[in-house]
Order: structure tokens, then sequence, then C-alpha cells
């Protein structure tokens, strides 16, 4: 030490070059450091400065507490950092017991932390673009949080469980319905591998209510009838225009054409509403068809006829209907979340070691393609068409060749005819998910039904 050294006060704080640092040993063995750390740090600099002593015999400073600030310091590119002075005394199993404790009882911001901070903010006329600069937050992050901030329901569960911002968001969708609401807050807390599934069935149930209620006035406006949902199929007396005919001979159809909907003559003409994936459709009927001069195939004439010359549907078989009706609603929604979660799951640079085995599997001994397995795998690699967009794509990622061939292979079974409406009474469907599932993929309530080879008895 020489007599020009200067010793620093203990207790004092004064900003010292990286340079002169010796970095002693640390209770903590990872010190990855989070990109957004040090942007932070590169941005606004160390806000709390470290704790280092300073060894007046080789004018070193030897950090305490504070690593992983002072290594987002280096990569930021500082020269210098903060430091708080402590004791060149202090014993190294003091020092370690001290880092100990702090890093014990240093909780991280919850959610809800944040997105109280961001609102004082942002009620302090600090815009959202300005936060999310000024925090080195993404602006759609910033965004999400002054939603659920501005949504007592959202901010409530929020507060009160361990959820996350996405989650509290969606919740804020359906703050206006406190049912469903609830519904979603225990989900996230319960089950949070489901949380996803609900939300879709909701968000799809909501879209049919809005749009429904406004074609139905649209439709009684014009004059038509609303009845509830009946079978159109066979049961009279009100059978779907498609199955009625104008002559007791049934040449000529009431509907010639599927896209004819509505006959010229309207006598007797009612509808109901069909859910279908969220959008609302109707179903156009004729009531007391045979009243009003109208004639069907003596096997859909159930309503009037006895039971031995081809009777009415059996109690079982109604009930079979229904689970068919309500498999299909459940697995509409299911369908959308499966292949996002599928979209992501592609993309990923490294996939499970048996993923080429599934995709041998399908095309060593089912080398043909499904109807809509193409424009599946277009959407999933984003992508414009298979035959050209494939050798660009690979090009392009030549380390992605595993990727595509497993998406050719999971598109095949999405890809089956109408398998996003009612892909749970086929064969393909429970190996395909069961396969899912193995990859991390939570399935739905319909789902898991299929895997376990009961969907046939309802969910």
């Amino acid at each position: 030490m020489t007599s020009a050294t200067v010793i620093p006060e203990i207790g004092t704080s004064q900003r010292v070059p990286l340079a002169s640092f010796i970095v002693d040993t640390n209770i903590r063995k990872d010190n990855t450091l989070a990109k957004e750390f040090v942007a932070s740090v590169k941005q606004h600099g160390v806000i709390v400065p470290v704790d280092a002593y300073f060894n007046a015999e080789d004018s070193t400073w030897h950090l305490q507490d504070g690593q992983l600030r002072f290594l987002a310091s280096m990569d930021a590119g500082h020269t210098d950092i903060p430091v708080l002075v402590s004791d060149p005394e202090m014993a190294d199993t003091v020092r370690i017991q001290r880092q100990l404790i702090l890093n014990e009882r240093r909780n991280e911001l919850t959610e809800a932390d944040r997105v109280g901070a961001y609102q004082t903010l942002f009620d302090m006329g600090v815009s959202a673009d300005q936060i999310a600069r000024k925090t080195n937050t993404p602006a759609k992050r910033v965004q999400t949080a002054l939603t659920v901030s501005a949504s007592p329901v959202a901010l409530k569960a929020l507060t009160a469980a361990p959820i996350t911002l996405d989650q509290a968001a969606a919740i804020a969708e359906f703050g206006d319905t406190p049912e469903q609401a609830e519904t979603l807050t225990t989900l996230a807390i319960e089950r949070p591998g489901n949380f996803v599934h609900r939300l879709e069935q909701l968000r799809v149930e909501r879209d049919y209510l809005a749009t429904s209620e406004a074609l139905a006035a649209e439709l009684i406006a014009a004059g038509y009838t609303q009845i509830p949902r009946v079978d159109t199929t066979y049961q009279g007396p009100a059978l779907a225009i498609d199955y009625l005919y104008t002559d007791e001979k049934l040449t000529v159809p009431l509907a010639a054409e599927r896209t004819d909907r509505l006959p010229a003559d309207t006598t007797g003409l009612a509808f109901f509403l069909q859910n279908y994936g969220g959008e609302a459709r109707p179903t156009f009927v004729i009531q007391d068809w045979d009243a009003n001069g109208y004639y069907t195939e003596a096997y859909r004439n159930t309503g009037r006829k006895s039971a031995d010359a081809g009777g009415g549907l059996t109690d079982e078989e109604k009930a079979a209907r229904k689970v068919v009706r309500e498999n299909n609603k459940l697995w509409a929604p299911a369908s959308t979340v499966r292949r996002a979660w599928v979209t992501e799951f592609l993309q990923r640079k490294e996939l499970p070691a048996d993923a080429l085995i599934y995709a041998a599997h399908y095309f060593g001994p089912l080398p043909t393609s499904m109807p809509g397995q193409s424009t599946i795998l277009t959407s999933w690699l984003s992508i414009e068409s298979r035959n050209a967009g494939i050798p660009a794509y690979l090009k392009s990622n030549p380390k992605q060749a595993l990727n595509v061939l497993l998406a050719g292979a999971l598109a095949a079974a999405e890809g089956e005819y109408d398998f996003a409406k009612d892909g749970w009474r086929r064969a393909v469907a429970k190996p395909y998910l069961a396969q899912l599932q193995s990859w991390g993929y939570t399935l739905s309530d319909i789902e898991l039904a299929v895997v376990a080879g009961t969907a046939d008895k309802g969910v």
C-alpha cells in the first residue's frame, strides 16, 4: 500500500471501474443472464449498488453481493458500476451467510406489482409506448398489463393467485360474466394446462351468442318463425327442407340444390340455429310439412307411421345423437388450441427423440395424402404452397428437414375430412393425441376421453 492510497469509508457509495474487481466465491452457481436484464442495465445502468470491499494491499475491489449486476454491466459495455463499500474484515463464512440471506429474502416482483406500477405511470401521464421504452418491456406486454388493470375481476384474480399476466388478460375478456371469469380463475390455479381449452370454448360460445342473436332477429324480421332445435332428419312434424319434395313421386326436391336454402313457397317455413365453431347458421324446416302438401321418403316419416314400419328413434339412439352433438361442440375449440400448439411445437430447434419414428410410421405404410393435409401443412410452416414452398423453406432452413417431415405426418391426421369438426370419431385420433400428449401437449377433456376410449359415452 502506498502513501497515496485512499481507503474508502465503509458504508459510503462510489463508482468503481469494472476492471478493478475480483469476484470472490458466490453461492449462485447459475450465472445465466436474461437478455431483458442485460438490456435494462444497458439502458438504465445499475440502479442498486453492488456490495464490495476495498483491498488496500493491491488496490482491488472484491465483490460480495451483486454478481449478476456486475456481469450484466460488463455485457452491456459499461466501464464502471456503483458500489456500496463493505467491511474488508468480514470473514468469508459471514459473507457467504450474508449472500444466502440476501438472495433467499430477495423476492421478485409479482405480476400484480408490475401491473400496478405500469398503471401508476400511465395515470401520471406516461404513455404505454413510453413505459415500454423506459422499462425495456415489450409494448404488447405493457398494453396487456394496462388492460388487466382496467378490469376489477382480472386484477383481483392476478393479485390473489399465482396466475400469469396472459391468463389475467383472458379473464378480463369475461369480466361482464362473473361465472365464466370464476371458472377461468379456478382453472388457472388448479388445472393451468386446461385453461386455454376452456378459454377457447368460452370464446366460441360468446361469438355464437353474439352472431345468433343478430341473425335470429334478422330472420324473424323477414317473417320466419324461430323454433327450438329439433331432429329434422327422421322425426316429424318438422323436417329440413333438404328432405322434402313437392310431388308424391319424390322427383321434384323442395330445395333443388343444397345452396338453395329457401324455397319459393315459404308456407310453414321455420328455422332454428346451430353452432358451427362459433358461427351461427340457420337450418330451415317446414312445420306440418305433410299438411302443407310436401312429401318425403317413407323411412323419414317416423312421425306419421308405426314403429314396425320403420319406427322412431329409440332412447338409446337419441342419447347417442346427443353425445355426438356435445362432442362436436367441444372438439372444434379443442382443434383450434391443438393446432396452435403444434404450430409452435414444429418451430423447436430440437424435436423429441421419437419424432423421426413417428414420421416413419406414417410415410412408410401410408404414403397417400389426406384431403386437407396440404392446407394444414402450409399453415403450420407459413408457406404459400406445398410443392413450391417446401423446397424454398428447406433451402432457407436446412436444419429443419425433420420438422418438415414431422409436420407432414401430423398434418395427415389433422387433414382428414372434417377432422377439426368431428375428428374424435376417427380411428387415427387416439394414437395421434396420445403422441402429442407424450410430447407435452395438454389434452382437453374431449381429447382425454378419446385417448381413454370413452368418447362415445360422452364427456
